[in-house]
């Protein structure tokens, strides 16, 4: 049987544990070398999904965005062809001018074009003298017979104007203030027709003055 001598198995047994270490070494370097690749493939599919978020907000905002600005544009557009009828429809519906109603004319002085039903907002302006020398508005006598202005104006259901010869007491729910400046602006309750203005009162021949009325 052959012995090898004991230098030659020594020398034998470091040549395995080289080997071995060897091994080891490149078992640990495969293995270090599949972490760092699933590491890698783990972090590109994190990267891929992370974009693939971004792509699609970016793209949801995008279409928000679209959609907010095409709303927008079509309130514009909805809102600019309302005014363009509300224009072409106040432009075509036909408007009473202003009408002057002369005291010495009575109580049928002016008469409209146009009829009138229902609620009816008029301005009526303008003074003279319908009552002697007394001079008066549309709702108010407010100066005595020598032209001295009264402390407290008086309302009367004559010598004030007429609608449809009728006294305005029978066209307004209620009689406005007295005014210094002699304007009233109320709403009438209009019968239907053609209506007409003056001044209430029977003797014209020493009346003055005029009213004004318009229409809004």
């Amino acid at each position: 049987m052959f012995n090898p001598n004991p230098s030659e198995l020594k020398r034998r047994r470091e040549q395995e544990e080289e080997r071995r270490a060897f091994l080891i070494a490149d078992s640990a370097k495969v293995d270090t070398a599949v972490t760092i690749s699933v590491a890698l493939v783990v972090l590109m599919l994190f990267g891929f999904l992370l974009l693939g978020g971004l792509l699609s907000y970016a793209t949801k905002g995008t279409a928000q965005a679209s959609s907010g600005t095409s709303a927008t544009q079509s309130n514009a557009n909805a809102q600019a062809t309302a005014n363009a009828q509300a224009t072409a429809t106040a432009a075509a519906t036909p408007k009473e001018g202003p009408l002057t109603a002369p005291f010495s004319k009575g109580a049928d002085a002016a008469k409209t074009t146009l009829s009138f039903s229902g609620p009816t907002k008029i301005t009526v302006s303008g003074t003279g003298q319908s009552a002697g020398k007394r001079f008066n508005d549309a709702f108010y006598i407010y100066t005595d017979q020598a032209g001295h202005t009264l402390a407290s104006p008086q309302h009367t259901k004559f010598h004030d104007l007429c609608i449809n010869g009728k006294t305005v007491d029978d066209f307004v729910k209620s009689i406005p203030a007295y005014n210094s400046s002699h304007t009233y602006t109320f709403i009438i309750d209009a019968p239907g027709g053609p209506l007409t203005f003056g001044v209430c009162d029977d003797r014209l021949n020493d009346n003055t003055g005029a009213f004004t009325i318009t229409f809004l």
